[in-house]
C-alpha cells in the first residue's frame, strides 16, 4: 500500500506539487503530460488517488507493517484541510491484537471525522478496528461478518518454564480485558458479556453487529434503502451515516 497525498498544481506554472513518479519534464503541459501518461501507462496509482481522497483500505491481515502505513496515511490525510473525513473499508481476518489498539489510539487522536466500513469480513482484531470509527459513521455491507474471539499470544522462547506460562497467561489475560472494556466503550455491551463472548468465536452479521453496537448501519440496495426511508422521520440514509 503506497503511502501519500498526491498534489496537483494550482496553475499552469505550478509544478511543484506533482509527484516524483509522474516524471514531468516541463515540456507539454500538466493536462497533455497527463493523457500521454495514461496512454504510456493505464495501470496508475489507484491507490493515492483515492488516499488523497481520504479513502483507505484494510484489505489483509493487519501486520506491524500494514499497521504502521495505515497510521502514516490516517494522520496524513487527517493534517489535508480539503478532505472532511477519512473513510476505512475493512476486509481483514484481524492480525495482532496491539496493532489493533494502536490504531484505535490513532483514531481516537485525529481531528477528522472516521467512517469505518466493513466488506466482505472484520474479524478478530480487525473488528475493534471497524468499531473504533465515529459513533454514527460506522457501516458494514449486507452480507460482511463480524467476529470477535479473545487475544491470542505468540509462545515464548522460554514458553516449557513454568515462570513463563504464567507470565504468557497473564499477559492475554490483561489484554482481553483491555480489549472487551474498548468493545463496551464504544458499542452497547458490558464488558463482562463481551469478555465472556471472547471465550469462543462469535460470528455476527451485519444486523448482529447493530445490535452488539460494533457497526450503526448496514448498506442496503436501493430497494432497501427506499424502504428505510419510508419508516423513518430522520434524515436520509446517506445524511445518517456519512
Amino acid at each position: 500500500m503506497p503511502i501519500g497525498v498526491p498534489k496537483v498544481p494550482n496553475d499552469d506554472n505550478d509544478y511543484s506539487g506533482v509527484p516524483a513518479y509522474f516524471e514531468y519534464d516541463g515540456d507539454d503541459d500538466y493536462a497533455s503530460f497527463i493523457k500521454k501518461k495514461k496512454e504510456k501507462d493505464t495501470d496508475m496509482d489507484l491507490m493515492h488517488y483515492l488516499s488523497a481522497t481520504g479513502r483507505i483500505f484494510l484489505f489483509e491481515e493487519l501486520t506491524f507493517e500494514v499497521t504502521e502505513k495505515i497510521m502514516g496515511l490516517m494522520l496524513l490525510v487527517d493534517s489535508e484541510e480539503d478532505i472532511d473525513k477519512i473513510t476505512l473499508y475493512i476486509n481483514s481476518p484481524g492480525g495482532h491484537v496491539m496493532n489493533g489498539i494502536s490504531l484505535h489510539d490513532t483514531m481516537k487522536l485525529l481531528d477528522k471525522r472516521i467512517c469505518t466500513v466493513a466488506l466482505g469480513q472484520a474479524a478478530s482484531t480487525a473488528a475493534l478496528v471497524l468499531a473504533s470509527g465515529t459513533k454514527r459513521h460506522r457501516a458494514a455491507s449486507e452480507n460482511s461478518r463480524v467476529m470477535l474471539h479473545q487475544p491470542k499470544a505468540k509462545k515464548s522462547p522460554e514458553y516449557h518454564l513454568a515462570g513463563a506460562m504464567i507470565g504468557d497467561a497473564e499477559y492475554v489475560k490483561t489484554l482481553r480485558v483491555s480489549v472487551a472494556k474498548l468493545f463496551s466503550e464504544m458499542g452497547t455491551q458490558p464488558w463482562t458479556t463481551i469478555l465472556a463472548d471472547m471465550n469462543r468465536d462469535v460470528f455476527m452479521s451485519a444486523a448482529e453487529a447493530i445490535e452488539y453496537g460494533i457497526v450503526d448501519k448496514i448498506f442496503k440496495n436501493e430497494e432497501g434503502k427506499e424502504e428505510e426511508e419510508k419508516t423513518n422521520n430522520e434524515s436520509t440514509y446517506t445524511d445518517r451515516i456519512w
